[in-house]
């Protein structure tokens, strides 16, 4: 569910080793993004779809368009580096961790104070290609999504460490991913040279999802927290394990 604050704390890792910059020998000219500063959210490079060509669903077009829309809030207002953003974001975590105010604040401080550290983390592309059927659970239905996910994570100039051994932590949060690492001098639209440092990663997962009987307000937590022992004060643990292994047959099925 904490995917970025997760992050951050791994990084904690390679933060004492000293990484060496790469001399500025060949310049590629890049437009304004994330790792430069005065990077404009108007222009938010996240894109949340639906691969309709591929999709396999079992629920209905309308509210799988919904959960979309709720699912691209839910990761744009938790890296846009605002705390009010962030406090809006925890609304779409299960009610157990959106209760927890004193667990928010400190995500949203340690988050804070990495990214001032010259760390972050952003999403970049969410394509979902699997929706379960949901399950009703008492005064809630549950379901899952697959999706097809781009990362990125971000070392700016003024980060100090070795960002290359992140790259074991990130293949281990997301089995079976596309990670590779860059690093280079680009030059701004200013004229500007800007140390470039980043991990991008693609990977295949998932979300669960639970909706009160009554309303159409979406919370998620990621196939990896929802295997904790702990869940099932949130939603059955059988039903999370039958929504788990139908997903898996379906993907089997039409990889």
């Amino acid at each position: 569910m904490k995917i970025r604050v997760l992050l951050f704390l791994l990084v904690s890792v390679i933060i004492t080793s000293t990484g060496c910059k790469t001399s500025p020998d060949t310049l590629t000219p890049v437009a304004s993004h994330p790792g430069i500063e005065g990077f404009d959210w108007v222009n938010d490079p996240l894109v949340v779809s639906i691969n309709w060509n591929e999709l396999n669903s079992g629920m209905g077009d309308d509210t799988l368009k919904l959960i979309r829309d709720d699912l691209y809030d839910y990761f744009h207002l938790q890296q846009t580096g605002d705390s009010i953003d962030y406090l809006d974001h925890t609304q779409h975590y299960l009610p157990f961790f959106r209760n927890d105010t004193v667990s928010i604040a400190r995500d949203d401080s340690i988050s804070r104070a990495w990214r001032d550290r010259g760390y972050y983390s952003s999403v970049k592309t969410v394509d979902v290609f699997y929706a379960s059927p949901w399950i009703t659970e008492d005064s809630q239905r549950v379901a899952i999504i697959g999706y097809d996910l781009l990362m990125y994570f971000h070392f700016l100039e003024n980060f100090e460490g070795a960002p290359q051994g992140m790259e074991k932590l990130i293949k281990q949060r997301f089995q079976n991913s596309n990670t590779a690492y860059h690093e280079g001098y680009e030059l701004t639209e200013d004229g500007d040279t800007v140390l470039v440092r980043h991990f991008k990663t693609q990977a295949r997962i998932g979300m669960l999802i639970t909706s009160p009987i009554d309303s159409l307000h979406f919370s998620f937590i990621s196939e990896t927290a929802g295997k904790a022992s702990n869940t099932d004060i949130m939603m059955g643990k059988e039903n999370i394990m039958t929504l788990l292994r139908d997903k898996h047959k379906a993907l089997k099925n039409n990889p």
